[in-house]
């Protein structure tokens, strides 16, 4: 006896699509509803329709190629309800992708604690095995009942997986009158690349740092306490030396419990803003800690990846390495900086914008790539390009066949001049809400560059000299802080918070900072010394750890280098300020030498008992963090990021 045929044709095709939008069109509306409830992110009129446009089609698409995959079996079995097993093949694709989605994107080592036991097979294996399940649901009890518990589980799912984002702080009220505060960082920005501060390139333009420097007080001497992105800026943020809150190095979450100025300002009515622009300031990794709105979103469609069908794309890129979606130029952060302040109202605000161009490789928008160089940097007459293995392996691919050094160093000109135009719209913006009298504006570099000085090229984070540590630092609060004044007493990257909460009158917290409103007041004698920290990255190549470390005093006259392992080094900046001549072994400065090791020991004996473990975690970090800090070069090209690297790797990974 011949069984009937199942439905073929326009029939079955129409039974697919509408299973395709049964499923899509809920689960991507539940998604995006799902990801409104713990965004930080502020969406303009544009942005959530962008998104649901984009999710409803991805979703439609994933449950239309299971829709059409559980008609083909009903086929296949012979079985009649098209139309039901064409729903039920729908749901559980829609089920699978996001399981697949959430199982694969591994927690942040240090923060969360949830892993897939046995890896990305047994991922993969549970979410394939889902859409059988819902088939072999749907032939069991019928497609109508299994659609409904299948959405059950997958509110829930969803519900589970896009948790409320809890507040990381206290809500308080502010004083109407209370002042407001712009924080710009500048990632990798030297010193002497601030046409104000001088000593460097005298073709540089910076004319918007300039201008805020001469309405307000420019420190000449301000140094970084660690050449290192992440480590910087919490030391900025918390008031804290690296050694203290335990951060050395990039990719490891911070230590809780640390508090921090946004925190601060929020717990006292303040609107809180960030807006970075490198992943290595990913909120996942704590930086968000305090902020209202927390904006590290480098794509088109804000909240894309997300989704779920983005989310299982993205890990499927980590595993091919072409993760390339890791920093925002500097207009796009500004621009959305620029928007969170137009809807801030008279509430008043902290806002942090990041800028990381200057930061390798250096890329300047047109017309700031030929600002400072004419000519073919490939000429072959042109060789003051080191050989590739002096190169970080970062920018290796992107410098090659570049055979003048003076290109290279003019791109990282026009990515200062570039940045500088985005503090100018930034300053612009203050002056157009009518807000300028009441903004302190802060304006600070995490670490600096060193372009080719003790032979590293490019790079940052492997050494603690000037060109890695002095930065630009000056702060303009109009009225308030007398303008045109130039402080040359050191100060360090660590005084930014007690600065800013002593301007602001808000109580510190045990604090190893210091405030500068003491220095341009007269009040306070100068600052002596001081101290910079990283790990020193050729010795610790020996043992594959995190282990030893290097620490740095400068005084007004000298620079002294220790190290756990290796040989320290002594400079007299008065005779040699590029610091070439280690005069460590001198007799007649065996007094100062013997000074500065005590202190040195002292800084290393005041580390917090937990900074190599909490560096040693990045051996072990997940891929899609191993990708996207390498792309970065953050860490060295090692296919597991579980090695700290070959003699030819430049450091990189330090930084």
């Amino acid at each position: 006896m011949n069984q009937p045929a199942p439905p073929e044709g326009r029939g079955g095709a129409r039974a697919v699509a509408v299973a395709a939008l049964i499923v899509g069109v809920p689960w991507a509306l539940l998604e995006v509803a799902a990801f409104a409830r713990r965004t930080r992110l502020v969406f303009g009129a544009g942005d959530v329709p962008a998104l649901l446009a984009t999710d409803l089609a991805l979703c439609t698409a994933a449950a239309l190629a299971g829709a059409a995959a559980g008609a083909g079996i009903g086929r296949v079995l012979r079985r009649p309800r098209a139309a039901g097993l064409a729903i039920a093949g729908a749901l559980g694709a829609a089920t699978g992708v996001f399981l697949l989605s959430v199982l694969l994107s591994q927690p942040i080592p240090g923060r969360d604690t949830h892993v897939v036991p046995g890896g990305t097979p047994v991922a993969v294996a549970i979410s394939a095995g889902v859409p059988l399940a819902a088939l072999a649901l749907a032939l069991a009890v019928g497609p109508g009942r299994a659609l409904l518990g299948g959405w059950a589980l997958a509110l829930a799912a969803a519900l589970l997986a896009y948790p409320p984002r809890p507040p990381t702080f206290q809500a308080g009220e502010a004083a109407a009158d209370a002042p407001n505060v712009l924080l710009v960082t500048i990632d990798t920005l030297r010193a002497d690349h601030v046409a104000t501060i001088g000593g460097g390139p005298p073709d540089v333009r910076t004319p918007n740092m300039d201008r805020l420097a001469g309405e307000g007080v420019l420190f000449t001497q301000a140094f970084s306490q660690a050449p290192i992105t992440g480590p910087s800026h919490t030391s900025m943020l918390s008031g804290l030396y690296p050694w203290t809150h335990e951060t050395l190095i990039n990719g490891v979450a911070l230590k809780p419990g640390i508090p921090n100025l946004p925190e601060q300002l929020a717990g006292r009515g303040y609107r809180t803003g960030a807006f970075v622009s490198a992943y290595v300031l990913d909120g996942d990794f704590g930086y968000g800690q305090g902020f209202d709105t927390y904006d590290d979103e480098f794509y088109a469609v804000k909240g894309l990846y997300d989704t779920s069908p983005m989310r299982l794309w993205y890990q499927l890129r980590i595993r091919l390495w072409l993760v390339d979606d890791i920093e925002r130029r500097g207009d796009r952060t500004t621009d959305e900086a620029l928007r969170w302040l137009d809807l801030n109202g008279d509430r008043p605000f902290l806002a942090w914008v990041h800028l990381y161009d200057p930061h390798g490789n250096y890329v300047p928008p047109p017309p700031y790539d030929t600002m400072y160089y004419n000519g073919d940097p490939r000429d072959p007459g042109k060789n003051s390009m080191p050989p590739k293995e002096k190169l970080a392996l970062y920018s290796q691919e992107h410098l090659d066949g570049i055979t003048d050094a003076e290109w290279v160093l003019a791109q990282y000109k026009g990515e200062v001049t570039f940045t500088d135009h985005q503090v100018g719209r930034l300053l612009q913006k203050i002056e157009d809400l009518g807000v300028k009298d009441r903004t302190i504006v802060y304006l600070v570099a995490d670490h600096g560059e060193s372009l080719t000085e003790h032979d590293y090229w490019f790079n940052h984070g492997a050494l603690l000299y000037d060109p890695d540590l002095h930065v630009p630092m000056m702060v303009r609060w109009p009225g308030k802080i007398p303008a045109g004044t130039r402080v040359d007493s050191l100060a360090e990257v660590t005084d930014v918070t007690p600065t800013l909460l002593d301007l602001l009158g808000v109580p510190p917290w045990d604090m190893k900072g210091r405030s500068l409103k003491p220095l341009w007041e007269g009040t306070r004698p100068p600052v002596t010394e001081t101290d910079s920290m990283c790990f020193d990255r050729e010795a610790n190549r020996q043992g594959g750890m995190w282990r030893y470390k290097m620490v740095s005093t400068r005084t007004g006259t000298s620079r002294y280098v220790c190290r756990q392992q290796g040989k320290d080094e002594l400079y007299d900046l008065t005779s040699d300020p590029e610091e070439t001549v280690n005069v460590a072994s001198d007799p007649e400065r065996a007094a100062l030498v013997a000074a500065f090791e005590e202190h040195c020991q002292a800084v290393l004996d005041s580390t917090g008992k937990g900074a190599d473990d909490r560096a040693n975690e990045s051996l072990t970090m997940t891929a899609e963090q191993c990708e996207k800090l390498k792309a970065l070069g953050y860490v060295d090209n090692d296919t597991d990021c579980g090695a700290l690297g070959t003699p030819g790797s430049a450091a990189a990974g330090s930084r």
